[in-house]
Parts: structure tokens; C-alpha cells; sequence
């Protein structure tokens, strides 16, 4: 479980800090006059050992600190890559979409020539129908010309007929 990590700092001097050596100066050159406390040989061996120790410990939790810097870093590098993926990704999807589409388009592209063949198709039918109809009319024409021309040449016959009998 993570600790609240403290945000107040102090801004006092810790009186270890407030060191003035003049107070600890011998008095006199030639005797033991000097107020530095006395320390035996393996008091001195013992007490330096912690404080080396205290020294050791500290270096650990600044190792540790310089870790956790770069893992976090890692991390952060870490998540990059994974954006980069992803935008990569989305580049790669964009460019199927477009595939789709332009397919889209050419289907679509396709129908309207489909229709347009249809429309051409329809529009020479009707133009040949046109030119039959024309053709028929024609010989309707040329039938009630040819009927008409037999029944004036009737008509003259009977007219003639009648004249002779008259």
C-alpha cells in the first residue's frame, strides 16, 4: 500500500549544522584543553562502523531512488511505444477504410454503367422499332396509294361503261 508522501518541509537549520569550531578550541596548546568529548579506540571503531553503516543505508535508499527514476522513465517509454502502436494501427485502419471505399465507389462506378448499357441497349431498340414502324407505315402507305391508284383506274373503267351505255 502506497504512503501519503510528506509535503511540508522544514526550514530550519538542524543545529548538527550550527558546527562553530571555535568553541571546542584548546585553550591551551600544551595540555588537553580542548572541550571535544573523548572517544576510546574501539568506541571509536564501534561508533564509526554505524555511522558507516547509517552512510551505506542512505547510499541504498539514493540507488533505489535513482531506480525508481528509471523505471518510471521505463514506464513512460513504455507507454510511447504503445501510443506509437496504436497510431500506427489507426494509420493501418484508415488505409483499409480507404480500400473500402474506393471498392465502394468502383461497385457503384460499375452499376451506373450497368445502367447506362441498359439505357443504350433500350434507346437502339426503340430506335429500331422506330424504323420498323416507319417501314410499316410506309408500305401502308404505298398500299392505299397502289388501292387508290386501282380504284381510279376502276372508277375511269366504270365511268367509261357508263358512258357507253348511256
Amino acid at each position: 500500500m502506497a504512503t501519503k508522501a510528506k509535503t511540508s518541509v522544514s526550514k530550519e537549520v538542524p543545529s548538527i549544522l550550527n558546527f562553530s569550531a571555535s568553541s571546542y578550541m584548546p585553550t591551551d596548546i600544551f595540555t588537553n584543553s580542548s572541550s571535544v568529548p573523548y572517544t576510546n579506540q574501539s568506541d571509536f571503531d564501534h561508533r564509526l562502523e554505524q555511522i558507516k553503516g547509517q552512510i551505506r543505508s542512505v547510499e541504498l535508499a539514493q540507488q533505489n531512488f535513482i531506480l525508481a527514476k528509471q523505471l518510471i522513465k521505463a514506464e513512460g517509454y513504455a507507454i510511447d511505444a504503445r501510443n506509437e502502436v496504436k497510431k500506427n494501427l489507426i494509420k493501418l485502419e484508415n488505409g483499409v477504410t480507404l480500400d473500402v471505399q474506393l471498392t465502394q465507389a468502383e461497385t457503384h462506378t460499375a452499376i451506373e454503367r450497368a445502367k447506362l448499357a441498359e439505357l443504350n441497349h433500350d434507346l437502339s431498340g426503340h430506335n429500331k422499332q422506330a424504323a420498323l414502324r416507319e417501314s410499316v407505315w410506309n408500305l401502308k402507305i404505298e398500299g392505299l396509294e397502289a388501292d387508290i391508284e386501282r380504284a381510279k383506274k376502276l372508277l375511269a373503267l366504270k365511268k367509261e361503261e357508263i358512258k357507253m351505255i348511256g
